[in-house]
């Protein structure tokens, strides 16, 4: 007996989301396995902190901003404690006004573009996988996956440092933020006061704040998913190379040097 059209459609319905489900963790499999294609033959060989620090900088006006702004010293600041909660206290559920952008579709595909080159490395043979994994948008969607604390808003500069900077710490560090998400959430709140009391930063355009934002959403990306794959493979010597690079990185693009650091409920500490 044929199904009236109605309930007909209202069946197929039922099935799309579980099927749009399995085609997004699908896709999301192949991009991550194409990134590590893309990036693993590098880590084994090298991994070139230099390229990433040049590539982090240069994607903002204001080349090396961040990393003049003493930050390192106002995220461990010795009143951690008093920092984060008085943060917390002003603004529970939204981050500093001054570091949000509205973003710009010819600015991200310029990071984009960016982002490509410095998978690509030169290689043209990398270069259409670099940019199918980039364009297909799943990195920025696992980082916001990965940054899903309550409040964060990947459109912030300051939720975007502070979950870089957590990332950073658990790939150079070896270690896993999950059972604090009391420090996460004082890291966020000490970054964003640091960079919101500096006029520079509250100087920068949302151009800006987009290039430099969307840069350590997938520089993060391209260093968790770089150490996911060596941890599998097993090779320690690629992963400790790896996590010196990480770690040269973040000291040299945003002035912390997160190796030995620990994450308190009150945040990153010595």
């Amino acid at each position: 007996m044929k199904q009236p059209r109605r309930l007909a459609q209202s069946q197929q319905d039922s099935k799309m989301p579980g099927e749009m489900t399995m085609r997004k963790a699908f896709r999301h499999a192949v991009a991550l396995s194409l990134l590590s294609w893309l990036v693993a033959p590098r880590v084994h060989a090298q991994y070139d902190p230099g390229a990433t620090v040049g590539l982090g900088q240069g994607m903002i006006a204001n080349n090396g901003v961040i990393g003049n702004l003493a930050i390192g010293s106002q995220v461990l600041e010795r009143d951690a404690r008093g920092d984060a909660d008085r943060a917390r206290a002003a603004s529970p559920r939204t981050a500093p006004a001054a570091l949000t952008y509205v973003g710009d579709a010819g600015v991200h595909r310029q990071v984009q573009a960016d982002i490509v080159n410095f998978l690509a490395h030169g290689d043209a043979s990398k270069r259409d996988e670099a940019k199918r994994v980039v364009e297909q948008g799943e990195l920025l969607e696992t980082f916001d996956r990965l940054m899903s604390r309550p409040a964060f808003d990947r459109r912030n500069l300051g939720d975007v440092f502070a979950a870089y900077l957590v990332m950073s710490w658990e790939v150079v560090n070896g270690a896993d933020a999950h059972a604090q998400p009391a420090g996460v959430d004082a890291v966020r709140a000490k970054s964003s006061a640091a960079l919101a009391r500096d006029g520079r930063v509250r100087a920068m355009s949302d151009a800006d704040k987009q290039r430099l934002a969307e840069t350590l959403a997938y520089l993060a990306m391209i260093a968790v998913t770089a150490q996911r794959d060596l941890r599998r493979s097993g090779n320690t010597a690629a992963l400790e190379q790896l996590r010196a690079g990480v770690r040269l990185s973040t000291r040299k693009m945003i002035g912390v040097d997160v190796k030995g650091l620990r994450l308190t409920e009150n945040g990153l500490a010595r």
